[in-house]
């Protein structure tokens, strides 16, 4: 089940039994922080690490994170939406619909229009496109302009879990 994506108009979509359907082939649907959080913990610079954290900075700030060697997505499925932590009250518009989110500050259409934005800037995006975003992101200090795409970012981060000590009762001698 898509519960939510900035690419679909509606929300909650059984898109994963549509794919099997058009395919005949099995499907697996997750968000795309948990992918690459996977992929590193299979494939990647995870392997082998139990605990540890992905940060992923593209279309939005996304964050995977790992404990005990499997996936954590919190009790509604939705464990770590990063980018959507509020730095900034009554901020920038993000794509949630909300406002001072950190994505709409650092995902790839808030660097695009702050880049935008700045005095001599040279490129202009195809017009279509420049009017699509401002529909979508009306102007004010957070109008949007897009241009090139940025390349994603994405950061692995080994984290310890704390491990409570055994007890052991006063001056008695370690086994």
């Amino acid at each position: 089940m898509a519960r939510w994506s900035p690419a679909l108009d509606a929300r909650d979509l059984p898109f994963r039994a549509a794919l099997q359907s058009a395919s005949g082939l099995p499907c697996f649907i997750d968000n795309d922080a948990n992918l690459v959080a996977m992929a590193e913990l299979y494939f990647g610079e995870g392997k082998g690490i139990e605990d540890f954290l992905v940060v992923t900075v593209e279309a939005g700030v996304g964050l995977g994170i790992v404990l005990g060697g499997r996936i954590y997505r919190g009790t509604r499925g939705c464990g770590a939406e990063f980018g959507h932590m509020k730095v900034q009250i009554d901020g920038a518009l993000c794509r949630c619909g909300q406002r001072g989110c950190l994505e709409a500050y650092v995902a790839d259409y808030a660097l695009l229009r702050e880049a935008a934005l700045r005095p001599g800037t040279q490129q202009q995006p195809p017009p279509a496109r420049a009017a699509a975003t401002a529909r979508a992101f009306p102007a004010d200090r957070t109008s949007a302009v897009p241009g090139k795409p940025v390349p994603a970012l994405c950061l692995l981060f080994r984290i310890r879990t704390a491990r409570k000590p055994s007890r052991q009762p006063s001056g008695a001698a370690p086994a």
